[in-house]
C-alpha cells in the first residue's frame, strides 16, 4: 500500500470509507452501501491499467474524479471521491505518477517485443 485517505464515495448517497492507493490499483472500502446502508459493505477496485484519467474536480479542490474504462463491462465509468481536502491533490499526483510509470513500462515492453 502506498497511501490511504479517509473520504466519501459519491454515488447517490455518499458513503464514508477509505481510499487506498496500491502499486497496481486504487481501492475504496466502506462499511456501508448505497442500497440499505448497513447490511453490506462497499468495495471498489480500479486497476491502474483501466484508468483513463484522474483529476481534482474543478471548483471544489477537495474531490477526486477517476475515470476508468470498462469497469462494469460497459463504457467509461466515473468514480467521485469527496471530502479529501488538501489530500485530493496529493492523491491525484500519486495516481497519475503510477499510471505514467505503467505506461512507460508498456512502451518499453512493446519496443523490446519488436
Amino acid at each position: 500500500m502506498i497511501s490511504k485517505y479517509r473520504c466519501f464515495y459519491s454515488k447517490g448517497l455518499p458513503l464514508m470509507g477509505k481510499l487506498y492507493i496500491f502499486n497496481d490499483c486504487v481501492c475504496f472500502s466502506s462499511l456501508f452501501n448505497p442500497k440499505n446502508l448497513i447490511f453490506n459493505k462497499t468495495h471498489i477496485r480500479i486497476w491502474m491499467k483501466d484508468l483513463v484519467i484522474c483529476e481534482v474536480a474543478k471548483g471544489s479542490g477537495v474531490s477526486l474524479v477517476i475515470t476508468a474504462s470498462e469497469v462494469f463491462g460497459s463504457e467509461d465509468h466515473e468514480f467521485w471521491f469527496t471530502n479529501l481536502g488538501a489530500d485530493a491533490k496529493l492523491a491525484n499526483f500519486i495516481i497519475q505518477d503510477m499510471v505514467e510509470g505503467l505506461d512507460s513500462k508498456r512502451k518499453r515492453k512493446h519496443a523490446s517485443d519488436q
